[in-house]
C-alpha cells in the first residue's frame, strides 16, 4: 500500500505532476481569467442584404403620414430638398441593412439587421408618426 502511494506521489502513473500553490488564492485566478474573458468584446457591423427603394437616408427624409385602405398601410416620406415624394409599404427595404416590418397610422416599426460574427441579429427601431404638429 505504502509503495502505491509512493508511485502516485512521484507521477510514475501519469504524465503529469499537479501540484497547487498554497499562496495563490484560486477564487482570484478564476476572476483575472473571467477579466479576460469579458474584454473579447465581438464586433458587429453592419449587414449588407437589403437594396434601398429611396436614395437618402431616412433621417434626412421627413414623415408626411400614413395612407391607410382597409388593413394595408402605406408611409408617406418627402424630400424637403427636392420635393419627391416616396410612397412605402411593409416589407420595402429602406436601406442596406433596414426594412419596415409594421406600419400603422401611430408608428413605424423597422428591423434592423447586423451582423456579429458570422451571424446576423435583426433588432427594432420603432419612428412615431406625429401628425398634427403635435
Amino acid at each position: 500500500m505504502k509503495l502505491l502511494y509512493l508511485f502516485l506521489l512521484t507521477g510514475i502513473f501519469t504524465n503529469q505532476v499537479f501540484a497547487v500553490d498554497p499562496f495563490v488564492n484560486p477564487i482570484k485566478l478564476k476572476e483575472e481569467r473571467l477579466k479576460t474573458l469579458k474584454k473579447e468584446v465581438v464586433q458587429t457591423e453592419e449587414a449588407s442584404i437589403f437594396s434601398s427603394v429611396i436614395l437618402k437616408p431616412l433621417d434626412e427624409l421627413s414623415i408626411q403620414g400614413v395612407i391607410s385602405s382597409g388593413n394595408s398601410h402605406k408611409l408617406v416620406l418627402e424630400d424637403p430638398s427636392t420635393g419627391e415624394v416616396f410612397i412605402l409599404k411593409e416589407g420595402e427595404p429602406i436601406s442596406k441593412n433596414e426594412k419596415i416590418v409594421k406600419i400603422t397610422p401611430e408608428k413605424v416599426i423597422i428591423a434592423v439587421y447586423k451582423r456579429q460574427g458570422r451571424h446576423l441579429i435583426k433588432s427594432y427601431r420603432i419612428l412615431k408618426v406625429n401628425l398634427g404638429g403635435e
